[in-house]
């Protein structure tokens, strides 16, 4: 069984967190303007978030990219939920309890694609090397 490297996991869901929050501070911003637009680019901004979580855990343990790929942007989930559901109880709105599982899968997609597309770039930049 592969050991988890703790600190690559933690470097993916730190920088999987940064590009979450950034989007939602560009977020906050637009939903004064106009609501749906935001939400949707949240949307879009959270999924790039999980896979650079993967994309992070891949280039780093090429040995196992999809697993630390994975557990990275499942990392990343939970910080960006924890931080979702203080916000929304400061704002005085829920969270939909019913969505959380289907986002969590897609989260975990998202990271073992961008773990994928790392390992895949890497074994590319591997094979011009050996030329």
């Amino acid at each position: 069984m592969p050991r988890i490297d703790w600190a690559v996991v933690r470097t993916a869901a730190i920088g999987g967190t940064a590009v979450i929050a950034a989007g939602a501070l560009l977020s906050g911003i637009l939903r004064d303007q106009d609501g749906a637009w935001a939400r949707w680019l949240l949307l879009i901004v959270a999924l790039a978030g999980f896979a650079v979580a993967g994309v992070l855990a891949g280039h780093r343990r090429r040995d196992t990219p999809v697993l630390h790929g994975a557990i990275g942007a499942g990392l990343t989930f939970l910080v960006a939920l924890a931080i979702g559901v203080a916000v929304t109880t400061i704002d005085d709105r829920s969270i939909e309890p019913s969505a959380l599982p289907v986002t969590a899968v897609a989260a975990v997609t998202a990271g073992v694609a961008g773990a994928l597309a790392a390992d895949a770039s890497s074994r590319r930049v591997e094979r011009r090397r050996q030329r």
